[in-house]
């Protein structure tokens, strides 16, 4: 069984936390240019790209999102923000972000972080199981929008080092991680972190 997918709502999530913060083009000549880069193949596909309104840079941050009919067309897409980053100049290069949605209703947690752990030509989220829009583009950058640029800048790294923990212990759930995601944000540090990162684990003790 297919899974269906709307790129239409990562787009609508992506410009509702983009907003305010960031000037939003979707439909511009340089998207129709990046639009025209990705193999026939990709039928569904849509490109948004960001440019931060307070600090005043002229750098754009792109997506790029595709919905894939199966893993076989994991290749194609890849192929697609390879041929993206060379048309970016530095440092727009290393801001490109990947988002694929797999039809394949087999596709497993573990093979989403298994293309998600790459580092190749860009950072990459795919769609998990029982996993919405909103769950997925929380968890970019635009997730931890917090107006330090410090804390934008470590979300990413962050995200995928607890995606990867969680799916090697099996107490690190999804609530887990989107707690010690939190904690890291804090600004915290030494004690107050640790007493933080384990506030759970006190309380029952405390009981």
């Amino acid at each position: 069984m297919k899974n269906e997918v709307d790129l239409s709502k990562f787009v609508k999530v992506i410009a509702e936390l983009a907003k305010d913060k960031y000037q939003i083009d979707s439909t511009g000549v340089f998207v129709e240019k990046i639009l025209s880069l990705a193999p026939k193949q990709l039928e569904d596909k849509r490109v948004i790209r960001l440019q931060r309104i307070s600090t005043g840079s002229n750098n754009w941050r792109t997506f790029l999102m595709a919905v894939l009919d199966s893993q076989d067309e994991v290749n194609l897409v890849l192929q697609w923000a390879a041929d993206t980053k060379d048309e970016l100049l530095d440092p727009e290069s290393a801001d490109l972000y990947l988002i694929a949605a797999i039809k394949d209703s087999n596709f497993s947690v573990d093979q989403c972080i298994n293309i998600e752990s790459g580092e190749q030509f860009c950072r990459k989220y795919i769609l998990r199981p029982g996993e919405t829009e909103s769950d997925l583009v929380n968890r970019t950058f635009l997730g931890s929008l917090k107006g330090e640029v410090t804390k934008e800048e470590i979300s990413d790294p962050l995200l995928g080092a607890l995606a990867r923990a969680g799916s090697e212990k099996e107490w690190f759930n999804a609530a887990e991680q989107a707690h010690w995601h939190e904690a890291f944000l804090s600004g915290k540090t030494g004690a107050e972190l640790v007493d933080l990162l384990f506030a759970d684990v006190k309380s029952e003790k405390e009981k």
